[in-house]
């Protein structure tokens, strides 16, 4: 009887011993994911000392450039580099800064601690240009209009004159502007509407105001069907109608419009995308598009890539639109707009069987002696 007692006893020792260590396993494995991996301890403890040191790089910079302000209240070039040279470690060029290697115009990327840290001073319209991937799709305070229609303004383009924002999000059905007519858009959402109900107000390109017929060269050049009645045009005549869109004009803007025209459009999406950018050309009906890396043209472009939420906000649903509306013809029908969606480049009917996913983001052309500052957030800056 003992013997077997024994025996059995032994029996559950072992088992005992099994689970143990297949719990102890387990627990090792969860301590190890825990402390290693993309979200492990070890993994945030060294992304938080990064980013600390990082910014403790970038503070380093800022207290030296707020001292560095003269009494006009811009930046004074000397007293900036005299005053960065405080800072250890810091380099501009891979060098020290010397009277050989001196930051003459802003904005510069300087080095601190192994960290690039950015300089932006006061940015005009040739520099904001210049530095396309730095500025575009930031956002810009301190510009007021009379329309509460749009709650943020992003940067969109810069000619190298003018600076272009663009409405952060698509605006709603009731901020959208009556023609001189009295008519409103065909209302097919909050978000989304057509021109169903305007474009019988306009006379082709003949009422579209001359400063923003620029926006329409290639297609303008064609002159044939640019001056009809096509319902295309006359809707593209609703969205560059500047008197309709002047509530969005604020005091420092030369006039506003419902969206980008696709030479716009392109031009934009060229300073941020060097390699591969879109191409456009005409046609008497509209415009046609391509890849600079294609040999054809076409009417639709798919997977084009957005830029800060300036070219395509992915995030469309039914309570929103789907894309913008673009204010160009399309060449594949003279009844038909260009329009983003979603990752794409698309024809967009304007009637309201088949347009019925668009929205307008308004475009505003500022005055072209605004200077942007930096503001308080990481991609912001205020109109001075």
């Amino acid at each position: 009887m003992k013997i077997k007692e024994l025996e059995k006893n032994k029996g559950i020792t072992l088992i005992a011993l099994v689970i143990t260590i297949i719990v102890l396993l387990i627990l090792a494995g969860v301590t190890i994911a825990t402390l290693t991996g993309n979200n492990g301890i070890l993994t945030k403890a060294t992304q938080a000392k990064e980013e600390m040191t990082q910014a403790s790089a970038e503070e380093k910079v800022n207290v030296e450039v707020l001292g560095s302000y003269g009494n006009d209240g811009n930046i004074n070039m000397d007293m900036l580099n005299e005053n960065l040279q405080n800072v250890e470690s810091l380099t501009y060029n891979g060098e020290k800064l010397s009277s050989d290697n001196v930051i003459s115009k802003l904005p510069a990327i300087v080095n601190v601690d192994g960290y690039d840290v950015l300089i932006s001073g006061p940015a005009d319209a040739a520099t904001v240009k210049e530095n396309a991937s730095m500025y575009y799709g930031a956002e810009v305070t301190g510009y007021e209009c009379e329309s509460d229609g749009v709650s943020k303004w992003r940067i969109f383009y810069s000619d190298g004159t003018s600076i272009y924002l663009i409405a952060d999000d698509y605006i709603h059905y009731d901020n959208t502007p009556e023609t001189k007519q009295g008519n409103k858009l065909y209302f097919y959402g909050d978000y989304r509407y057509n021109f169903e109900n305007v474009y019988k107000d306009y006379n082709g390109s003949n009422s579209i105001n001359d400063k923003v017929k620029i926006w329409l060269g290639k297609y303008l050049s064609y002159g044939s069907n640019a001056t009809n009645t096509q319902g295309s045009i006359n809707g593209v005549a609703y969205m560059l109608d500047t008197d309709i869109w002047n509530d969005y004009v604020g005091g420092d803007a030369q006039y506003a419009i419902g969206g980008p025209t696709i030479e716009m459009f392109c031009e934009s999406y060229k300073d941020t995308h060097p390699d591969k950018y879109i191409e456009y050309d005409a046609v008497t009906n509209g415009y046609k598009i391509k890849w600079n890396t294609d040999t054809e043209y076409a009417t639709d472009l798919e997977l084009v890539e957005d830029y800060n939420h300036i070219y395509v906000r992915s995030d469309g649903n039914i309570n929103t639109a789907f894309g913008m509306w673009i204010a160009s013809p399309s060449a594949d029908n003279i009844r038909n707009l260009i329009a983003t969606n979603k990752n794409s480049i698309t024809r967009g009917q304007y009637n309201h069987y088949y347009g019925n996913l668009w929205g307008l983001r308004p475009i505003v052309c500022l005055d072209s002696n605004v200077i942007l500052e930096k503001g308080s957030g990481d991609n912001n800056y205020t109109i001075k």
